[in-house]
């Protein structure tokens, strides 16, 4: 299509979407929203019902003025305006999602997906973050998933809170002496120990969330080594493919998969370490304890930062976006307060839940 839309005579156009897109019906408060799985540049885009309808007209033999028609016989009150199916058809173009030209482009680039590599980050965020991919997983994780996706059933998680209630209650019966054996443990001279438990750790934490995406039917296209202000080493897996799960449980379930990984090794590490004598494995148990519990809980688990925490409270909500909105409400709040701009509107997309957003902005910006 032509590349100028904001020219173009999208009323006599015939728009055709890509063949290899695919979509998955979810659920948000009762709402019907479809996601749109984008497999050659890996990327999920979510749409409501409305737009999913008119998107899916779009073969290649109706014009848009068709389409609009249709829409409007469909939907009655909720149809579409013109405005809003144009905005609809631009943002399809610009997220590459409408069929060139040329027919066999699609097919191409489907077979050149597994190839492609994701655009990275640029700026001092691509500094700060840098990534390091190292091809793809899914193979691997594929057989992960079927030694020991039964970690991920009911029957084990009971067995997991069993766990954590005994480490939890060991913890608390030798706190004096745990505490000062932690201290040991983040001293100068096992600081190389500590180093190589962390990395393990989080190897075990990526893999834990990519046999959970597996177990659930997701795709593992890359995995990697994250730099984060080119000192701390951390690994990741590409496991976005679960944004595509129709359950929320199953979304939920992969972005907790790390932390249910190394919390479930601290609560063991602790049990050894409370029942073994002094000397090297119940150091390293010690070592342990801490880069599974104490880390994991102050960074993973921390909904402020954009980790396992962050996503999992954004998904339980159904605020998508959170960070983002967060901040457009801290600005708001600002104009208001210090500007004393009385009469302005709220940001788009944070009326429903202004009171929660704000305060979440307030606590991210601390």
């Amino acid at each position: 299509m032509d590349s100028d839309h904001a020219v173009r005579e999208w009323s006599i156009s015939r728009p055709r979407l890509r063949g290899d897109l695919r979509f998955h019906f979810q659920q948000d408060k009762g709402k019907p929203i479809y996601v749109i799985e984008d497999l050659a540049n890996r990327k999920y885009l979510q749409v409501g019902l409305p737009e999913y309808q008119l998107i899916r007209g779009l073969d290649g033999t109706k014009t848009v003025a068709t389409l609009l028609a249709e829409n409007a016989g469909r939907q009655r009150d909720e149809a579409l305006s013109e405005s809003e199916m144009m905005s609809v058809l631009r943002w399809l173009l610009d997220q590459h999602l409408l069929e060139p030209e040329s027919l066999d482009q699609s097919k191409r680039r489907h077979r050149e997906a597994p190839k492609k590599k994701p655009d990275k980050q640029g700026g001092i965020m691509g500094v700060l973050f840098y990534r390091q991919p190292m091809g793809s997983p899914d193979r691997f994780l594929g057989i992960m998933a079927k030694w020991f996706g039964w970690s991920f059933s009911k029957p084990f998680f009971l067995l997991w809170v069993v766990l954590i209630l005994v480490g939890a209650y060991l913890g608390f019966e030798n706190g004096q002496r745990l505490l000062k054996a932690l201290g040991a443990a983040v001293m100068p001279s096992s600081w190389v120990i500590l180093a190589l438990v962390f990395i393990g750790l989080k190897i075990l934490h990526e893999i834990g969330h990519g046999i959970a995406a597996k177990r659930y039917g997701g795709v593992i296209p890359e995995w990697g080594i994250q730099l984060i202000v080119l000192i701390t080493p951390l690994t990741y897996v590409d496991a976005s493919s679960s944004w595509s799960f129709p359950s929320r449980w199953h979304r939920l379930a992969v972005a907790a998969a790390g932390m249910y990984v190394e919390l479930g090794l601290a609560a063991i590490a602790l049990t050894v370490w409370t029942f073994s004598d002094p000397g090297w494995v119940q150091s390293l148990a010690a070592n342990v304890v801490v880069s599974a519990s104490v880390v994991t809980l102050l960074f993973n688990a921390n909904p402020l930062m954009r980790f396992d925490g962050y996503y999992m409270l954004s998904d339980a909500t159904g605020i998508k976006n959170l960070s983002g909105k967060g901040m457009m409400m801290l600005q708001w709040l600002a104009k208001k307060i210090f500007l004393g701009i009385q009469h302005l509107p709220l940001p788009k997309g944070t009326r429903k839940h202004r009171w929660f957003i704000g305060a979440y902005g307030i606590a991210a910006d601390r």
